[in-house]
């Protein structure tokens, strides 16, 4: 297989992974509205209206980085036999890290808490559903 067949198909698997992971962020943010209606808080969304939120957001701010650095990176891993849990760890940490350095620390670390864990979900799922079962890249 040549990398670049290895690259659309990584790439196919990390927006998978990445649908996965908006999926939980839709179910956490649907949860945590129920939860805060529960405890008394008034919300500004439905449970329903917070989980569509959460599954867009996840979409519209992950695929740029999925696409051009999280999946390419994956690939070059995978091509150069070099893919354990370590580098796809680090790999999908450093777009959180990238915001904690530029300063976002300070205005929305929300934001770049969900970069952090969104990464390494997503980088994660991505190796699992390109190294086991039918999924598995040949070579």
């Amino acid at each position: 297989m040549t990398f670049w067949q290895m690259l659309l198909r990584i790439e196919l698997r990390a927006l998978v992974a990445l649908l996965i992971c908006a999926g939980l962020i839709a179910l956490y943010s649907m949860v945590d509205t129920v939860r805060a209606s529960l405890g008394g808080e008034t919300a500004l969304l439905t449970p329903f209206e917070a989980g569509w939120s959460g599954f867009g957001y996840t979409l519209a701010i992950g695929a740029l980085p999925v696409i051009l650095y999280g999946a390419p990176i994956y690939a070059i891993l995978r091509f150069k036999d070099l893919a354990s849990w370590l580098p796809i760890v680090l790999v999908g940490i450093a777009p959180g890290v990238v915001m904690f350095l530029l300063g976002a620390r300070d205005l929305k670390s929300d934001l770049t808490i969900w970069f952090l864990i969104g990464g390494v979900v997503v980088a994660c799922l991505t190796h699992l559903l390109s190294s086991y079962g039918k999924l598995q890249l040949p070579g």
